[in-house]
């Protein structure tokens, strides 16, 4: 399943004045893609990042180790900068910003 959602933009855009996502082709980079588009449809756990990724969950675990990072570790650095960044945007609500980080349902 490929997971594309409009936040996605969004978090391109505000990220530019905070840290950036690192490159794509770096599996860090990979997982905090897969982490942003995944945050509509709840968060995303070591499993459904693999699968995103076409690796298995200890290949994904092995390589975040390498680079001193796992799922869970870029998971909420992640949500935090989006949910300050989104609280910034004057026309988003607290809903749309929590349902947007996987925070609540509606």
């Amino acid at each position: 399943m490929k997971l594309d959602h409009p936040i996605t933009k969004l978090f391109s855009r505000v990220s530019k004045g905070s840290a950036p996502i690192q490159k794509k082709t770096d599996v860090v980079g990979q997982v905090q893609e897969v982490v942003v588009n995944y945050f509509v449809h709840g968060e995303p756990d070591r499993e459904i990042v693999a699968s995103e990724l076409n690796l298995s969950p200890r290949t994904l675990q092995r390589r975040l180790k390498e680079q001193n990072s796992s799922v869970k570790k870029i998971v909420d650095p992640t949500r935090h900068r989006l949910s300050i960044s989104f609280l910034q945007q004057k026309h988003l609500s607290v809903k749309e910003v929590a349902y947007s980080l996987g925070l609540m349902t509606l």
